[in-house]
Parts: C-alpha cells; sequence; structure tokens
C-alpha cells in the first residue's frame, strides 16, 4: 500500500467518523423535537425488539436514538468499518456483515444478541432498496428471536431533502423542529409467513412515515416505490 493510499485510508477510518459524529451530534443538539408516538424505547416493555426504520429516515432517526446500545448490522466492506466507527461513536454496537456482505456471521450474530435482551436495529429496504419495499431480514430476524419489531419514522419541514438519492434521505436543519414517532410493536406469529408480515411491516413503516411528513408539512416525500 503506498504513503499515499495508507493517508486517505487513515482519514476514512479516524477523521471522517469523528468528525461525522461532532457535527451529527452538535446538529441535533439544535433540534426540537415532538414526539407522537411513545417517548422512549424504555416505554415498551418486551424482553426481545427490534427497531424498525426506512433507509431514508436513517440519519434522523440514528440521532434520536443513539446511546440505547442498539445493535446494528454493517457490511464488512472497507466503507462498512468507517460506518461502524461512526454509528459506534453515536452509541450504538455494530455487528459486521449485512445482506450484501458478510450476511451469515451477521444473522446469527444478530440473533444471539436480541435473544439475550439486547435491542436490534434493522433497514428493511437496505442497504440499496427499492425504497419502501421491505426485504425478509427484518421479519426473519424477529421470529427467529421472537422478538417484538417497533417501526419508528420521523421527518422536518426544514431540512435536506435528496429527492435524487435512491431512499429520498432527509437530514432535518439545525433548529429545525422534528417530528419523532415510535410507532406500536408487534410480533410476527410463528405461522404468519414472511412474505405477509413484511408486508405488513411495509405498510406500517410507510403509514407511520407518511403521518409524520404531514404533521411536519412535507408533501413529496410521501410517495413510495411499494
Amino acid at each position: 500500500m503506498t504513503i499515499k493510499k495508507k493517508f486517505l485510508r487513515w482519514l476514512k477510518l479516524s477523521i471522517v467518523p469523528s468528525l461525522g459524529n461532532i457535527f451529527l451530534k452538535i446538529l441535533s443538539s439544535t433540534w426540537k423535537i415532538r414526539y407522537t408516538g411513545y417517548l422512549s424505547l424504555n416505554e415498551i416493555q418486551f424482553p426481545r425488539k427490534i427497531v424498525a426504520v426506512w433507509h431514508g429516515r436513517l440519519t434522523l432517526t440514528a440521532c434520536i436514538l443513539r446511546n440505547y446500545g442498539i445493535r446494528v448490522m454493517v457490511s464488512d466492506h472497507e466503507d462498512g468499518e468507517m460506518i461502524s466507527r461512526i454509528v459506534l461513536k453515536l452509541g450504538f454496537r455494530p455487528i459486521r456483515g449485512s445482506s450484501t456482505r458478510g450476511g451469515v456471521k451477521g444473522a446469527m450474530s444478530a440473533v444471539e444478541a436480541i435473544s439475550n435482551g439486547e435491542i436490534g436495529g434493522m433497514l428493511p429496504d437496505g442497504p440499496l432498496g427499492p425504497r419502501h419495499s421491505a426485504k425478509p431480514g427484518t421479519v426473519w430476524l424477529a421470529k427467529t428471536c421472537d422478538a417484538w419489531i417497533i417501526p419508528v419514522s420521523g421527518s422536518a419541514k426544514r431540512s435536506w431533502q435528496f429527492p435524487k438519492s435512491w431512499d429520498y434521505h432527509i437530514l432535518p436543519k439545525p433548529f429545525a423542529e422534528v417530528i419523532f414517532h415510535i410507532g406500536e410493536p408487534f410480533i410476527v406469529h410463528p405461522d404468519t409467513e414472511i412474505r405477509q408480515a413484511s408486508r405488513e411491516l411495509a405498510n406500517r413503516l410507510t403509514e407511520i412515515e407518511m403521518l409524520c411528513d404531514r404533521q411536519s408539512g412535507i408533501v413529496f416525500l410521501t410517495n413510495t416505490n411499494q
């Protein structure tokens, strides 16, 4: 590895995670957050639970639900190492492996963590979409661990919006009023097919996202690719 590549790798793995963490913590500390569902994950007293959110509301949700020690799956590739360091600094606990790389190892680690009472975090339409299409992984994990799925979402009218990104990502601006909704948990019954339960999860997540968008005044983001 050349000196230039070593330097760039050092920037990616050391400087970028630190700067990203500082930026997000300062930014989110200025938000005025209005909760429209549960006020905290601690109000939901189930022994095993998985938080699910659409990919487009990932950054917003990560800023609000940090420091719960939520276990999140991150890919095994080098970019995943950078993301892993960022989420660790935000108060999450990464599990290496995703649907694109290291999936089996990551899935088994997630099963063990959630079965032992740790909170799981999943992006049903991640990492590459299509938007608002729930892959089977979240439901499979919930059935395997006998865990409750908690759908969450958030929105803010004053936000940076990225409609050209596949997930319509948003990030609230400084001092924005943020609507955040922790929805009703639901359990996937053993006799329910994964495809059927995934559709239910997608419907719940999209309904909550649209609710947050309406309350915050966002219109264009309520379209869905289901």
